[in-house]
């Protein structure tokens, strides 16, 4: 199957979505086996950090057995199809519909902020090293993303530049999508908000990542008996879910291009971290991930 095929077929799966969501909820109605406390959870992200994954996660129909909560997908903040906003100014203000998972709110704290909320809600938000979300970006950009407009330019422009100055090119991007800017605004909400936490992208993906994926559920009172949490994530690893490429073996034209950490420290030169450091300042150490090039 071609590159051009993958894309068509993923970009219909994502928009039948719903409705399998809706019929895998019919079906396990009467597997249900608890219900959450929660009338809302909200999972806010920025790009490139697996938000797709951690939502094709949530549509599992076990998520529904052990919390009575769906899915609202991301479709209601992009609302044509792809997001054009910048990612600190992308403002809902419409409420979400209860009993519901807010599927992939790539959003900045402020504006989570803005948007309605029942009195019982939980909210999390993934966190990633910048430095790798600048590399993951730029391949997924250039090779693996679907096309929208905004992709489409940006990666007519990285294909007519060197790797090393489409890094470069990438980290004004986002720096001008807002990214950054969204990114430290997380930081220290759980102190502002007891209903949300930070979850790192490195801990969730991480092949040994069942404590995380436990704080997680446990946040969201979503209870999982750990036999059956350790099959649901065992189903979602990096290597069954690229049909057996070995975690850190990389596949540029794949969305599931490398799956490992730390991986900017391959591509970063002293100019591609002079930019990085000009754009950013001191947000990697703000954020917790100390180690520099």
């Amino acid at each position: 199957m071609s590159a051009t095929m993958k894309t068509q077929l993923n970009s219909t799966l994502r928009k039948l979505i719903p409705t399998n969501v809706k019929d895998v909820v019919k079906r396990s109605r009467l597997w249900l086996r608890y219900k959450s406390s929660c009338s809302n959870i909200y999972h806010c992200c920025v790009h490139k950090t697996a938000s797709q994954w951690i939502q094709s996660l949530f549509f599992d129909s076990r998520i529904y057995r052990y919390s009575g909560l769906t899915v609202c997908p991301n479709g209601k903040v992009h609302r044509g199809g792809y997001e054009t906003r910048e990612a600190n100014n992308a403002i809902d203000s419409d409420p979400f519909p209860e009993k519901t998972i807010a599927g992939s709110l790539h959003i900045s704290f402020d504006n989570f902020l803005a948007i309605p909320k029942p009195k019982c809600y939980k909210a999390f938000f993934v966190m990633r090293d910048p430095r790798d979300i600048v590399v993951s970006y730029y391949f997924s950009a250039k090779y693996s993303h679907v096309l929208d407009p905004r992709i489409s330019k940006e990666r007519e422009i990285l294909n007519s530049l060197s790797q090393i100055d489409g890094m470069v090119y990438t980290i004004e991007s986002l720096n001008k999508f807002g990214l950054f800017t969204a990114l430290e605004s997380w930081i220290g909400t759980p102190i502002k908000d007891l209903n949300i936490k930070i979850f790192r992208f490195e801990d969730l993906t991480n092949p040994n990542n069942f404590a995380a994926f436990k704080q997680l559920f446990s946040h969201c009172d979503i209870v999982m008996p750990d036999k059956i949490l350790s099959q649901f994530l065992k189903d979602y690893t990096f290597q069954r879910l690229t049909k057996g490429r070995p975690l850190g073996d990389e596949d540029r034209r794949s969305h599931l291009r490398k799956g490992v950490p730390g991986d900017w420290q391959n591509y970063f030169n002293e100019k591609i971290d002079q930019e990085f450091k000009k754009v950013t300042g001191d947000l990697v150490s703000r954020l917790g991930y100390e180690k520099s090039i």
